[in-house]
């Protein structure tokens, strides 16, 4: 699949998971272009939004989804998807002494501990993959750590 028809279907996808949660909410929205509580009021073309708009575009949408794609040729998929699930923890812990964060309440806190666990079990679950005779004599699965969980085994 090319990176258009990709990034469609997740565009979409996401919209459609948004608009019944925004309706279980009780969020108010309206299908127009109110730039306030409509659900196209992003095409609403303002040249006071315009700097923004370009900025979150080319800036944070398709140069961290591109910057994921792209490192997916140099490492472990399952390394990127392990970055991609702690990036909003880091983000918060980053942003907290620098005053753009607030402590998270407990809800979140229970979430990132959630994560957390699933992400050990997922290094732990991939380390542990390949237990045979020659993984356990393996240097790599002996050291493994977060940022190295290497146990390929060559076969002879």
């Amino acid at each position: 699949m090319g990176f258009l028809p990709f990034m469609l279907c997740h565009t979409i996808s996401v919209s459609l998971f948004l608009l019944p949660t925004m309706w279980c909410l009780n969020v108010s929205f309206t299908i127009s272009r109110n730039p306030a509580h409509g659900l196209f009021g992003w095409a609403n073309f303002e040249w006071d939004r315009l700097g923004l708009e370009v900025y979150l575009v080319a800036i944070c949408d398709f140069v961290g989804g591109m910057g994921y794609i792209r490192v997916m040729a140099y490492f472990d998929p399952v390394f990127v998807s392990i970055v991609m699930l702690m990036e909003p923890i880091l983000a918060t812990i980053l942003g907290i002494p620098v005053w753009v964060a607030s402590m998270p309440g407990l809800t979140t806190c229970i979430g990132n501990l959630i994560v957390i666990t699933g992400t050990g079990i997922v290094i732990v679950t991939n380390c542990s993959k390949s237990t045979t005779k020659e993984a356990a004599t393996s240097q790599d699965c002996k050291d493994y750590t977060l940022w190295h969980c290497s146990c390929s085994l060559e076969v002879s």
